[in-house]
C-alpha cells in the first residue's frame, strides 16, 4: 500500500491492538506502521494503540512518530490518545502536544525510560504573561510513564497549579482544568514525591484532582 492513502471520513474511533513484535533480524516492517502509514481519518475522535502485548520487548519509536502523522494529515478533532508499550522520542511527543489542541485525554505507558523530561513539563504549564497560547488547553486527563528521575516535585505543582489558576483570566477561560495526572518513571521514593507535590496545592485543588505517582 506504498503511496496509497485510504480515508475513512466517517470513522470517529479507532482501537489497535497487537499481540507479537513483527520485527525480524534487520526488517524494518511493522503491522502497525504499514496501517497508521496509509490511513487518513479526517473525524477521528478517540485513538486508542496497545503495542506487543504478549511480547517484553516494545515496539519501535517510528510507530509513535507515524501515528503523529496520521493525526496531523488528517486534521481531526482528537480528543483520546493512549498509546501502550511502545518507544516515544521525545521530540516526536512534543510536536504532538503542541500541534493537537484538541487533545483532553492523554494515556502514553510502558515507554521510554527519561521520555517526559523537564522540558515537556515546562511545556504545559499554563502561563498568563505568554504571548503563546497554552498547549493542549482541553487537557483533562494526563498519564506519563517514562518521567525523567530529575523531574522537580516544584515544577510539576506548578505545572497543576497553572492549570487551575484560569479562569481569572478571560484570555485563558478556555483552558480546562487538569482533573487525572498520573506520573510514572525513575522516582526514588514515588510516595515522598507524591507528599512534596501536594503540600504545594491550595486545598480546593487537592480536593478536585487525582493525582498519583509510581515507579516505574
Amino acid at each position: 500500500m506504498d503511496g496509497i492513502v485510504l480515508e475513512c471520513p466517517q470513522l470517529r474511533s479507532l482501537d489497535l491492538t497487537t499481540w507479537n513484535i513483527a520485527y525480524e533480524e534487520g526488517d524494518e516492517f511493522s503491522t502497525l506502521l504499514a496501517l497508521t502509514s496509509n490511513l487518513k481519518l479526517p473525524a477521528l475522535s478517540v485513538l486508542k494503540v496497545a503495542c506487543v502485548q504478549n511480547d517484553d520487548e516494545k515496539e519501535k519509536d517510528v510507530v509513535f512518530t507515524s501515528i503523529c502523522s496520521l493525526i496531523q494529515r488528517s486534521s481531526s478533532p482528537i480528543t483520546v490518545l493512549h498509546f501502550d508499550h511502545g518507544d516515544v522520542l521525545t521530540k516526536d511527543l512534543s510536536q504532538l502536544l503542541h500541534s493537537t489542541p484538541t487533545l483532553e485525554d492523554i494515556r502514553i505507558t510502558r515507554t521510554t525510560p527519561g521520555l517526559v523530561t523537564t522540558e515537556v513539563i515546562q511545556k504545559l504549564i499554563v502561563d498568563s504573561t505568554a504571548s503563546e497560547d497554552p498547549i493542549v488547553p482541553r487537557l483533562r486527563s494526563l498519564t506519563f510513564s517514562g518521567v525523567c528521575g530529575k523531574l522537580q516535585p516544584r515544577l510539576v505543582g506548578h505545572f497543576i497549579q497553572s492549570r487551575w489558576s484560569t479562569d481569572a483570566d478571560d484570555s485563558f477561560r478556555s483552558v480546562k482544568r487538569l482533573q487525572v495526572l498520573e506520573l510514572r518513571g525513575s522516582f526514588r521514593s514515588p510516595d515522598n514525591f507524591q507528599h512534596s507535590v501536594f503540600s504545594l496545592l491550595d486545598q480546593h485543588i487537592k480536593e478536585g484532582i487525582s493525582f498519583a505517582v509510581f515507579r516505574d
